[in-house]
């Protein structure tokens, strides 16, 4: 998506709640972490994250309030579009699994969904 999109659409990623800390649901990650208990430690796993997975896009962190997390439901997989509009910003599409709980359509409804919106723009930023 980076690639395809990198100067029409600005990516972003948002890191959540840790889904898979050793201390609470372990699936065998290289990165070997304990659930954050504060922002600050969430933003080092973010970094680490980034650092790990060469992560391109830009990375912003959930609060350990977890706003974002409760309020988009933003797990196991999730990409929303949002476009700032005189009123503010507004949530355009939310691309997740199916009902089959698949991840393989996401990004190609997620990428129709771009395709879409830039016709006949520059970009949506």
């Amino acid at each position: 998506m980076q690639d395809l999109f990198q100067k029409r659409v600005q990516l972003v990623g948002v890191y959540i709640v840790e889904a898979h800390a050793i201390d609470e649901w372990p699936v065998g990650d290289p990165l070997k972490i304990t659930q954050p208990k504060s922002t600050i430690e969430r933003c080092g796993v973010a970094r680490a994250f980034v650092q790990e997975y060469q992560l391109r896009t830009p990375m912003i962190v959930d609060g350990i309030e977890n706003e974002f997390s409760e309020e988009f439901a933003g797990w196991p997989v999730r990409f929303y579009v949002v476009e700032k509009e005189p009123e503010g910003w507004v949530l355009k599409f939310k691309a997740q699994p199916d009902e089959k709980n698949t991840y393989d359509s996401v990004p190609k409804r997620l990428e129709g969904v771009l395709e879409e919106m830039l016709k006949g723009r520059e970009s949506i930023y």
